[in-house]
């Protein structure tokens, strides 16, 4: 018994962590080999990532660092390390969260007093649930994380709070997207 609560803690403890860092993000693709690389300038991939959709098999990653167009990654599967490596961004993927407004915020900078655009629900593509956008990157010691973000008519880019990091979206408890605004 006692085991079993220690694993309990510990996993409750990892989701949490997880769903309120920002250095984490998730693979969207479903289906199909995601190359990850031994190094940053590597061309032949050491390792695929297959998530498969029927068993339910999915990745979260925690970013470690970062280059232009890749982020080295710590692999999670079932809350397990699998491996490590160096991953294209345009595999690393958030969830959106809509405000009250049934609109994100993208700012220019990683700041509440930075000029920003507001993208309506109406004008954003949705996946299956929900709104995945692409991370570009996250700032350190904060929630903020930069992403790019497609809509019907454009591709936007910027920072933004409203993000949910886990394949699952179970973020709604952390923090409410409604009152992370507030000025």
């Amino acid at each position: 018994m006692k085991q079993f609560l220690m694993l309990l803690f510990v996993l409750i403890n990892f989701h949490m962590v997880l769903s309120q860092n920002n250095s984490f993000c998730f693979v969207y693709k479903m289906n199909e080999k995601i190359p990850l690389y031994n190094s940053s300038i590597d061309s032949i991939t050491s390792y695929f990532l297959y998530q498969d959709s029927l068993k339910e098999n999915y990745y979260s990653l925690q970013i470690l660092d970062k280059i232009d167009d890749r982020f080295l990654v710590n692999v999670f599967e079932y809350n397990n390390l699998k491996c490590n490596g160096w991953i294209e961004k345009k595999y690393c993927c958030v969830w959106c969260w809509l405000m009250s407004s049934q609109s994100i915020y993208l700012f220019s900078e990683p700041d509440l007093g930075s000029s920003y655009i507001e993208l309506f629900d109406n004008d954003l593509i949705r996946q299956q649930d929900g709104i995945v956008a692409n991370i570009l990157d996250y700032e350190n010691g904060s929630f903020w994380v930069k992403l790019l973000v497609q809509t019907r008519t454009t591709t936007y880019i910027g920072w933004t709070l409203n993000y949910c990091n886990s394949i699952y979206g179970s973020c709604e408890g952390t923090s409410t997207p409604f009152n992370i605004y507030k000025r």
